[in-house]
Order: C-alpha cells, then structure tokens, then sequence
C-alpha cells in the first residue's frame, strides 16, 4: 500500500485526458525525435513526439514513426516519404541530416483516430504535414491520404 497522505488534493495537477484527438488538421511542432532499431530488428526507425500549439488540446502530444531504413523497401520508402513531407513542412527543401533540425517548428499535422485493437484503445495517427500558413493545407477529405495510395486489401509491408 502506498502512503499518499502528504499529497494535498487540492493542489493536484489536472486529470490528463488520454483519449485520442478528434480526426482533424492542428498546429504543431516535433519537440522529440529519436533514431532506433525497430522491434524485429529489420530497420531503423525515427521516432516523433509532437506538441499541439493551439484549441482546447494545446499541449496534448501526438506520436509517430517513420522508417528510414528497412529490409522491406517499400515500408522505407513510406517512411522516407512521410519524413520528407514533415521536412518540407518545416521549410527544409530536403530531409535534414540530424532530425533536431525539424524541432520547434510549427506546422500543421492531419490526424485520424485508429481503432484500438487488442486490450488497446483508440489511438492516433498522423497522416499528413503542412506549412503553418493560412490556408496551406488542403481541405481534409474523409478518405485523405496524402502519401502514397494503394489498392484495398494491399498490405503494403509484405
């Protein structure tokens, strides 16, 4: 049993809501990112952490996962794709060498809620970057996906 008797109630922080963001377009920033060996050590993958700058999720982090190198060439182009796209929405023309060059500048992520699957919940997906300029981004149509398209029932990591 822990003793939580010196904490005053009172002076507790907000409950954190953990409940995934509504399907939509927010400001943001990369505040994190990390370069590691993926779970089935077959690739590399950069990881993001991303901080919402505006509305009622101000502050609320957004997570996601590029793979920059993988035995499976497509997943890695995917990921190199993806990276490029947050890249040019930082206003760098190419992917930069050290990933700290995308940290702390806003832009705008579209994001999607994915069903949970298992003894997981719902969760988060980014599913685009644009510039943080009026009117940038397009319009967020409900089958958006702005990277590459494949054909229903392709598994694009096999």
């Amino acid at each position: 049993m822990g003793n939580l008797s010196d904490n005053d109630i009172d002076q507790a922080a907000e409950p954190y809501n953990l409940e995934p963001l509504p399907k939509g377009r927010y400001l943001a920033k990369l505040v994190d990112s990390e370069l590691k060996i993926n779970s089935k050590n077959t690739g590399l993958v950069l990881r993001g952490v991303w901080e919402v700058l505006d509305s009622e999720f101000a502050k609320r982090k957004l997570f996601s996962n590029f793979n920059v190198k993988h035995t499976d060439k497509k997943a890695e182009r995917i990921g190199l794709g993806m990276l490029s796209s947050c890249s040019k929405a930082c206003g760098k023309p190419s992917i930069p060498d050290d990933s700290s060059e995308l940290h702390n500048i806003p832009h705008i992520v579209a994001v999607k809620v994915v069903d949970g699957q298992g003894r997981y919940g719902a969760k988060n997906e980014i599913t685009g970057f644009y510039p943080a300029k009026a009117n940038a981004a397009p319009p967020l149509a409900e089958d958006d996906v702005p990277f590459v398209k494949f054909p229903a029932g392709e598994n694009v990591f096999d």
